[in-house]
């Protein structure tokens, strides 16, 4: 139950997402009103999670402040940061998918920013699964100027990028600033829940979050 959309652009990056999560213990399986976006405060770096988003009894966002608070991903570029993150989160992770009870078999965290060991704005994602054979993770880093999560994406805006000669061209993306590309993530968002309304789905949140960062 999830849509987040990120954009690098000519000065920054900017991720737009859905504030639904899913429970089996709440009454229709979730709530909205929740921020799937953790920027760290500083550091121009943002963290957000799509999938499984509870822990140990502990959510997501809880594993980011711990992990910001501990200050080691300090002198370390993005890259390493996510290595570093996905080893401080590993552990917690793999029990939670290992036990089933979640509503997805699958989590992912995106990383995305700029530190002082970088020279341009990055894009990594740590990705678990559960499958037949057990945990299988999968690391992304993701090159292209425009990314989708979750399962909101998949249905009602992936094949409407793909298909668009401007929007799926990272040109688009590198040639606009932090404020056109912060309005054209929102008017993606609301065209996917126009969409979803029309399919009477329940996949995300009808409002959205959107944090940026710049230099």
């Amino acid at each position: 139950m999830t849509l987040i959309l990120t954009a690098l652009c000519k000065n920054g990056i900017c991720v737009c997402a859905d504030t639904r999560y899913a429970d089996k213990k709440w009454d229709g399986g979730f709530k909205d009103g929740f921020d799937k976006i953790h920027k760290f405060e500083s550091c121009p770096l943002i963290i957000f999670n799509h999938g499984v988003n509870k822990f140990n009894n502990k959510y997501w966002n809880e594993f980011c402040l711990e992990y910001e608070q501990l200050g080691q991903w300090q002198d370390k570029d993005l890259i390493q940061i996510a290595d570093d993150f996905k080893n401080f989160i590993k552990d917690d992770v793999e029990s939670e998918l290992r036990k089933g009870k979640a509503q997805s078999n699958v989590s992912g965290f995106v990383l995305c920013g700029k530190t002082p060991k970088d020279n341009k704005y990055k894009i990594k994602e740590l990705y678990w699964s559960l499958g037949s054979n057990g945990i299988d993770f999968k690391p992304i880093r993701w090159k292209s100027n425009i990314i989708g999560s979750g399962l909101g994406y998949e249905k009602y805006l992936d094949s409407l990028i793909r298909g668009d000669e401007i929007l799926n061209k990272d040109k688009y993306w590198k040639t606009r600033k932090i404020i056109q590309i912060k309005k054209k993530l929102k008017e993606l968002f609301d065209i996917a829940v126009v969409k979803k309304k029309q399919k009477g789905g329940d996949e995300f949140s009808d409002r959205c979050k959107t944090k940026c960062i710049t230099k």
